[in-house]
């Protein structure tokens, strides 16, 4: 029931009660006038009670709306003081910085090479890849011997050596361009030439002495010598490309051979693989 139902029972009540306070009796129907009899003592007792009660309603009523009006105004003022004392809100995060991107490494080929540490010839790709200090490289095809396949063994054979040597120069003028020489026959060739019975025991020595001294071996053995890396000449250039030409040397460009030479000092290692 809203208070306002209850309001209207109120003042219904108070009009009731009022009429009778000021008859204080109540009019009978006896069928040929109107009897006017004074209200029985149970009768007003009832009639005070329910003043009474209505009384006690809107006591109860006003009661129900103050505390309903108290507990809005606390509650305005709960929300008041939350807001007053309330931290200001954080600021959003800031956003993250994208992530850094990967510093591209610079490629061999691109790095200087002043000093050549190490020669290496693969023969079956043609391929001489120069190993600078520092982490440079420098790569270009090259022409072989007339017959690529297999080791050398022995003079005359058009095969380029596989193994490892060390060049015994910087260089020398060549109807080639430049050439340059390495210490070919090995330690490896001469013993296999010994077992082969191709070079005599005393040769065989005479390589190892050599070796030992870090000059260069025996070069008119059946085993074969002058052997290195050289240009092209103008007979052949351009064909290092394509071409295996040469007599078991490798062989490359006039710049290329130039560039060899100033880079690579003598006892430069070169390994020749298969």
């Amino acid at each position: 029931m809203s208070v306002s139902d209850i309001k209207k029972r109120i003042v219904a009540f108070d009009q009731v009660l009022g009429g009778l306070a000021e008859l204080g009796t109540q009019r009978f129907w006896t069928g040929r006038s109107h009897v006017v009899r004074p209200l029985g003592r149970r009768r007003r007792e009832r009639d005070e009670k329910a003043h009474q009660g209505a009384q006690a309603s809107k006591t109860r009523a006003s009661h129900g709306r103050g505390i309903l009006a108290g507990a809005r105004a606390g509650l305005r003022i709960t929300a008041i003081t939350a807001l007053a004392c309330a931290p200001p809100p954080a600021p959003p995060p800031a956003p993250l910085p994208p992530p850094a991107e990967a510093e591209a490494q610079p490629s061999p080929q691109s790095l200087p090479c002043e000093w050549i540490d190490r020669i290496e010839v693969e023969k079956s790709t043609r391929t001489l890849r120069a190993l600078c200090r520092g982490g440079g490289e420098r790569s270009w095809p090259v022409a072989l011997g007339r017959e690529p396949l297999g080791p050398k063994r022995r003079a005359a054979d058009s095969r380029t050596p596989e193994g490892e040597y060390h060049l015994r120069s910087r260089g020398r003028d060549s109807r080639f361009h430049l050439f340059i020489i390495m210490d070919y026959p090995s330690r490896e060739d001469a013993a296999a030439g010994l077992r082969a019975g191709l070079i005599s025991l005393r040769t065989y020595s005479q390589i190892l002495e050599a070796h030992d001294h870090s000059v260069l071996p025996p070069q008119d053995t059946a085993l074969g010598g002058i052997l290195g890396l050289h240009g092209e000449g103008a007979r052949w250039s351009g064909d290092s490309q394509y071409l295996n030409w040469t007599n078991g040397c490798i062989g490359m460009t006039d710049e290329q051979i130039d560039f060899l030479a100033e880079h690579a000092p003598s006892g430069t290692l070169i390994a020749i693989s298969p």
